[in-house]
C-alpha cells in the first residue's frame, strides 16, 4: 500500500511540474506575442509618420507648381500687354546728336570772364582758376565754342608792386575749355600784363590751332 501511494504521490508530483512547465512555456509565448505586437504598432506609428510627411511634402510641391505657374501666367500677360502697347504706339525715333570737329583759326577772340577775382597781390602761383565764355565763337556760319563754355587755368606769376621795383605783375595760363555738351579741348592760351596793381576780371582770349594761342587782357583794372 505505502509503495502505491508513493507512486501516486510522484505522479501527481511529475504532473504538477508538467503543468508549471506549461504555464512558464505560456507565459513566455504570451511575452513574446506582447513584444511582436508592440514592434508591430510602432512599425505602424513610423509607416504612417512616413506617408503623413510624404503628403505634405506633395502638398508643398504642388504648391510650389501653382506658384510657378501663377508666375509664369502672370509674366506671360505682361508680356502680352507690352507688346499690345509697342503695335498700338509706334516708337518715336530719335537721332543721335551729330558733332562736327572745327578749327578755330589763330588770331581768333574768345571773349571770357573770371569767375573769381584774380590779384597780383593776392593771388599765388599754381593757383587755380575758372573762365566762362560771354559771347559765342561761329567759324563758317557754325559755333564752334559756344556762350557759356568753362575754360580752366592757372596763375603762373602774381607779383605784388612792392616786389618788382613798384611794378605788378599777373600771368595766367588757360589750358582747357570744358564745353557745354561735355567734351574737353585742351588749349595753350595765357594772359600777362604789368602795372601799378593788377586784377584780371575779363579778358579776350586769342585762339590758335584748334584752341590756342594767347589771351589779351581786354578789361584789366588798374589800381589797388
Amino acid at each position: 500500500m505505502a509503495s502505491e501511494e508513493a507512486a501516486k504521490a510522484a505522479a501527481a508530483a511529475a504532473e504538477a511540474a508538467e503543468k508549471e512547465a506549461d504555464a512558464a512555456r505560456e507565459a513566455e509565448i504570451a511575452a513574446r506575442e506582447a513584444e511582436i505586437a508592440a514592434m508591430e504598432a510602432d512599425l505602424a506609428a513610423q509607416k504612417a509618420e512616413l506617408a503623413a510627411q510624404q503628403e505634405e511634402a506633395a502638398k508643398q510641391k504642388e504648391a510650389a507648381r501653382q506658384k510657378q505657374a501663377e508666375e509664369q501666367a502672370e509674366l506671360e500677360q505682361q508680356a502680352a500687354q507690352e507688346e499690345a502697347l509697342l503695335e498700338a504706339e509706334p516708337v518715336e525715333q530719335v537721332a543721335a546728336p551729330r558733332f562736327v570737329s572745327v578749327r578755330v583759326p589763330a588770331e581768333t577772340v574768345i571773349v571770357v570772364e573770371m569767375n573769381q577775382s584774380l590779384s597780383s597781390h593776392t593771388s599765388q602761383a599754381g593757383q587755380a582758376f575758372w573762365a566762362t565764355v560771354t559771347q559765342d565763337v561761329a567759324i563758317g556760319g557754325r559755333v564752334a565754342v559756344p556762350r557759356g563754355t568753362m575754360v580752366a587755368g592757372r596763375v603762373t606769376e602774381a607779383h605784388a608792386a612792392e616786389k618788382i621795383g613798384g611794378r605788378a605783375k599777373l600771368a595766367l595760363r588757360f589750358d582747357r575749355l570744358d564745353l557745354p555738351g561735355g567734351e574737353s579741348v585742351p588749349i595753350t592760351a595765357t594772359f600777362a600784363e604789368a602795372g601799378k596793381s593788377q586784377k584780371a576780371k575779363d579778358a579776350g582770349m586769342i585762339a590758335g590751332g584748334v584752341v590756342g594761342g594767347a589771351i589779351l587782357g581786354e578789361a584789366v583794372d588798374e589800381g589797388g
